[in-house]
């Protein structure tokens, strides 16, 4: 455990809620949060995370090795965040699902290709939003690159 956090004897600790109160406007993001939303099967190997440009996190850096940390602007990172279960049963905050197509639309280049297409056809095939997809496409700059992806699938 890390000093001042504490969890119940013989209980298992929650990563993702400890991450969170260690750092309260880290966002689970990218591949944590597609697999939170079912959108892969791929268990992460790292948590991704999301914060504020600037942010000072070289302590949670230091005492995180497992998290990758992605950085956004202000206005971009208060984007579509909502909350959810942990697998744990902890209440955490992730991006939602089509702020995560968003960001790995804006991001294929750095995506293993083979889960960049499983995410993408998962998501139109499990009750897509497209209003609000475009909304936050417009909002990215990907609005084109998103509208493709509608048209084909």
């Amino acid at each position: 455990m890390r000093k001042g956090l504490y969890v119940l004897e013989g209980e298992l600790p929650d990563e993702y809620m400890l991450l969170q109160v260690q750092k309260s406007n880290a966002i689970f993001s990218y591949g944590t949060a597609l697999y939170l939303w079912e959108l892969t099967d791929r268990v992460p190997h790292y948590m991704d995370v999301t914060l504020p440009r600037g942010t000072n996190c070289s302590r949670l850096k230091r005492d995180n090795p497992n998290v990758r940390f992605h950085y956004v602007s202000r206005e971009i990172h208060q984007l579509g965040i909502t909350e959810i279960r942990s697998p744990q049963g902890s209440l955490i905050k992730l991006y939602e699902r089509e702020r995560c197509i968003c960001d790995i639309v804006r991001d294929k280049e750095k995506m293993d290709a083979q889960l960049f297409s499983q995410v993408i056809k998962d998501y139109f095939r499990t009750n897509p939003n497209p209003r609000k997809l475009l909304k936050y496409s417009k909002q990215f700059g990907i609005e084109e690159k998103i509208r493709t992806y509608m048209e084909v699938l």
